[in-house]
């Protein structure tokens, strides 16, 4: 039996000198998929999260908690995308909202 002392392995636990590879940061997608038909943008759940500087965990998270959040749309199986109207009209709505004092008067 050959003595495995003469190949040096790595340590697992000591990483010094050995060379990693950056990690790439996900960033919002630059090419929004559009409907041929109706003009209609949609965006992914990364898009929304990089809209609203969020995680794309909150975002899930406000469908269940928010009922006001906009739903997003089950374009395939495994794809689900918001319509980019949808969210400049919460948007809006919100922007209204908070533009009111408490008694509901300007």
């Amino acid at each position: 039996m050959g003595n495995r002392k003469d190949k040096q392995q790595p340590d697992l636990f000591n990483m010094e000198g050995v060379e990693t590879f950056p990690q790439k940061k996900r960033v919002a997608s630059k090419t929004k998929a559009t409907c041929t038909k109706c003009h209609e943008v949609f965006v992914s759940v990364h898009d929304v999260a990089a809209r609203y500087n969020v995680l794309p965990s909150t975002i899930w998270r406000w469908l269940k908690k928010a009922p006001e959040f906009p739903a997003p749309v089950k374009l395939t199986p495994g794809t689900t995308r918001w319509r980019l109207s949808d969210l400049v009209s919460y948007e809006a709505k919100r922007a209204r909202s908070n533009g009111k004092c408490q008694t509901g008067r300007k």
